[in-house]
């Protein structure tokens, strides 16, 4: 949350600071020129030096900054360079910008600017002031990829821990299962050779039919957890699949090359099982269709049907949990659906 106040108050400190520097200084000074630059219209730190060389219109201004990571000066494009020497001997003069005792900047420029202490001293503050706002903005950026890139390994170890339960269920109990129904069958088989009562044959006959549906139970369970078409055969196959037991007809329009990235593909297919299910469930709908494309560094996902519309992200946790899912792969997904019919579920996922 201080990230955040901070990252707010970034855009707010500037604009004070300039009507602080035109209440003291003359409208059209130099460090009002300078102030308005940064103020209202941030430079990037790689153009400071030419902003303040236009409006100190000094041509020779250079601005060094210290790099404490490699301990060391380096240009405005990130370039090692000398130290600035705290008495140059050529006419020129060194401006030092520190941050708690310890140096963030240097602007070395003409002696002559000297003559106006007052024109330095601003300079100095709009500089220092620009600067802070530049770290802050850094610190906050590395914070945001952080709780990304946190989200990402979140979201992947989620996907590899549906794939383990999928694999366990399928190699244990789906093959315990299978053994059983196979043993069963030869005590039917036995059953009948040896002249048992028709009760019992009509038991052994009802344990067989339980036993084939919580076989197909349990497939359709592992199948929901993660479904390994997806995995062994990648991300079209799955797709087909879903649309073939979808009970609303479904249009296909399929344009990839190959296999996507193992986040991609899951993303996808329950961008597409989601919105197949709510096609079913809730849109009262005779059609839809399902596209799947590579449009550039993105995989294009669409969902839509001909139902009677009003979904939303803001309404059923089913689509604001696939919201965050494509959003921590820097994703972004939206629902169309007004409410005099149709609706439309487009996401947009990088391939990376």
């Amino acid at each position: 949350m201080e990230a955040w106040l901070l990252f707010a108050a970034r855009a707010l400190i500037p604009i004070g600071f300039v009507v602080g520097v035109f209440r003291l200084r003359a409208p059209h000074g130099p460090a009002a020129r300078l102030a308005v630059e940064f103020g209202t219209d941030r430079e990037p730190p790689e153009r400071i030096e030419a902003t303040l060389r236009q409006a100190l219109a000094d041509p020779t201004v250079e601005v060094r900054r210290w790099d404490a990571e490699r301990s060391l000066w380096t240009d405005e494009r990130g370039v090692p360079v000398p130290p600035p020497q705290d008495k140059p001997d050529d006419g020129r003069s060194i401006l030092m910008l520190e941050r708690r005792g310890k140096p963030v900047a240097a602007v070395v420029h003409d002696a002559v600017l000297l003559e106006d202490p007052g024109l330095i001293a601003s300079v100095g503050a709009v500089l220092r002031l620009s600067m802070e706002n530049d770290r802050l903005n850094a610190q906050v950026q590395r914070q945001l990829g952080e709780v990304h890139a946190s989200r990402a390994r979140i979201l992947a170890a989620g996907d590899e821990e549906r794939r383990r339960i999928e694999r366990d269920l399928h190699d244990g109990a789906q093959h315990r299962l299978l053994g059983i129904s196979m043993s069963l069958q030869d005590v039917r088989a036995h059953a009948r050779g040896v002249g048992a009562s028709d009760v019992l044959l009509q038991h052994l006959d009802a344990v067989a039919v339980e036993l084939r549906e919580a076989m197909r139970e349990m497939r359709e369970l592992a199948r929901g957890i993660h479904p390994a078409v997806l995995t062994n055969e990648g991300l079209e196959p799955a797709v087909r699949t879903l649309a073939r037991r979808c009970t609303v007809p479904v249009e296909l329009r399929i344009d990839l090359n190959g296999r996507l990235p193992a986040a991609v593909e899951t993303a996808a297919y329950y961008v597409v099982a989601e919105g197949l299910t709510n096609v079913a469930r809730h849109s009262w709908a005779s059609h839809s269709c399902v596209r799947l494309s590579l449009d550039g560094g993105a995989l294009t996902i669409e969902v839509s049907d001909d139902g009677s519309g009003g979904a939303s992200l803001a309404i059923g946790s089913g689509l604001r949990g696939l919201g965050d899912r494509v959003a921590a792969l820097d994703g972004a997904m939206t629902v169309t659906s007004p409410t005099s019919g149709g609706t439309w579920l487009r996401a947009e996922i990088p391939r990376r």
